[in-house]
Parts: structure tokens; C-alpha cells; sequence
């Protein structure tokens, strides 16, 4: 009886330490696993903060291109329109073969018009200056600021002296102003294509930062998740006392004891 005693004792202790050799073990890869989970998270959140600073200055882009291309579409809309208005004027303003005389009536709505069309401009040349052209737009816009010069030279000419002079001289300074719009309204085209094409441009690059910005979100939160699980088991697992596996018979306090923590360890391995 004495040896049989003697021997369930040296396997209980030999059974303590190999307990207490597997709880270390597993205390070594739940620390090693909770520094890598913590390295990951804290990388994970850098790169989401550049990408969340990148994002910002792309939606600036974006949004840049955006006004961009609006404000060049706006200026060709407002050129087609001056095209169509200027031609409406030269349809009502004699030619040299018919020689015919304009009546006051005909004259007050041939001032009428250019008034209209000169607030106009002056309404464009205060949103122009903040769009970014090419320099043969610029340069047309320039050529079309000197044609509306002469064009009001050649008004006020015929306000004071209503003459087939004064009639050819509006009718040529305007065909010429005429002339000029066209061809500034092609290279805004030009333009306009160009900026359209930036602008899709910085769309899709938004879009794309968007997408990252989500998917490193979505990556933190659950490295941040994984963290907590990870430092409330090896909280639980520190707090349990270590003991030897329970003996065969009837089950003792430390028996609960210890399936509580090889329960716990057994979760965590999982």
C-alpha cells in the first residue's frame, strides 16, 4: 500500500509540473500573440491616418477640378450666348447696299442690347480671372477685350451721329468681335475637354482613397477587437491559481479550478 501511495504521488507531481510547463507555454504564445495583434493594430492605424490626410487633400483636388471644369462650361455657355446676341444686333443694323435709315425705336433696342451685354461681361471678367487656362485661351480672351473696346467705340459714334458711317462702322466692329468669340469658343472647347478629363481623373483617385480609407477602418476596428479579447483572457488566466490536474474520484474545489483555467486556455488556443 505504502509504495502503491508512494507512486500515485511521484505521477500527480509529475503531472503538476507538465501542468505547470503547458500553462507557461501558454502564457509565452499569448503574450507573443497580443504584441504581434498590438504591432499590427498600431501600423494599421498610421497608415489610416496618412490615408485619412490623403483623402482630405484629394477631396480638395477634386472637388479644385471640379469647379474648374464648371466655370470653363459656364464661359463657353456664356460665349455661345454672346455669339447669338451679337448676331441678333447685326441683324438689325442696316446693310452698306440697302442704305437703309434706323428709326429710334430700332435704336433704343440696339442700346438696350449692348447695355445688357456689357453687364454681362463685366459679370464673366470677375469669375474669369480664378479659372486656370491655357495661354491661347487667355490670349483670345484678351483679343475679344480689345473688339468689345472698339465695339463701344463704334456705339458711341452712332448714338451721336445715326449715318450709313456710323451703321458700317458698328456693323464691322461687331462682325470682327463676332469673329473673335467663335474662335475663342473653340480653344474653351479645348479646354473644356482638357479640364473634364482631370476631373474624371480626380474622381476616380477619390474614390479609390475612399475605398482604402474604409477598408483600413474596418481593419482597425478589428485589430482593436482582437486586442481586447487578447488581453481580457490573459487578465482571466493570471488571475487563476495554478493547480494539479484533478485526481480520479470525487471532484474537489481544485479540480473546478483548474478545468476553469484549462477551459479558459482551451478558448484562447481556439
Amino acid at each position: 500500500m505504502d509504495k502503491r501511495r508512494k507512486c500515485n504521488n511521484k505521477v500527480s507531481t509529475c503531472l503538476g509540473i507538465d501542468t505547470d510547463n503547458k500553462v507557461k507555454k501558454h502564457d509565452l504564445e499569448a503574450e507573443k500573440r497580443l504584441k504581434k495583434v498590438e504591432k499590427d493594430y498600431i501600423h494599421a492605424s498610421q497608415k489610416y491616418a496618412e490615408a485619412t490626410l490623403q483623402r482630405w487633400n484629394l477631396r480638395c483636388e477634386r472637388e479644385r477640378a471640379i469647379n474648374l471644369c464648371c466655370s470653363a462650361e459656364n464661359f463657353k455657355n456664356y460665349c455661345n450666348q454672346l455669339v447669338e446676341k451679337l448676331q441678333k444686333i447685326l441683324d438689325k443694323l442696316p446693310t452698306s447696299e440697302t442704305k437703309e435709315v434706323i428709326d429710334h425705336g430700332v435704336q433704343s433696342s440696339i442700346f438696350s442690347d449692348f447695355r445688357k451685354i456689357n453687364g454681362e461681361a463685366r459679370y464673366y471678367q470677375r469669375k474669369l480671372p480664378r479659372i486656370n487656362s491655357r495661354k491661347a485661351v487667355n490670349d483670345l480672351r484678351k483679343e475679344v477685350r480689345k473688339k468689345k473696346t472698339c465695339r463701344d467705340k463704334a456705339v458711341s459714334n452712332f448714338a451721336s451721329v445715326c449715318n450709313p458711317t456710323s451703321h458700317d462702322s458698328l456693323r464691322k466692329s461687331v462682325e470682327q468681335e463676332i469673329v473673335v468669340v467663335k474662335k475663342l469658343i473653340r480653344e474653351i472647347q479645348k479646354d473644356f475637354e482638357e479640364k473634364l478629363h482631370i476631373e474624371q481623373y480626380a474622381i476616380n483617385v477619390y474614390e479609390c482613397i475612399e475605398r482604402k480609407v474604409k477598408h483600413l477602418e474596418v481593419k482597425k476596428e478589428h485589430l482593436s477587437g482582437q486586442r481586447d479579447i487578447l488581453r481580457l483572457n490573459i487578465s482571466k488566466m493570471n488571475t487563476i491559481v495554478t493547480v494539479l490536474p484533478p485526481k480520479r474520484g470525487k471532484k474537489t474545489h481544485l479540480d473546478a479550478q483548474y478545468l476553469k483555467k484549462k477551459h479558459a486556455y482551451d478558448l484562447f488556443a481556439v
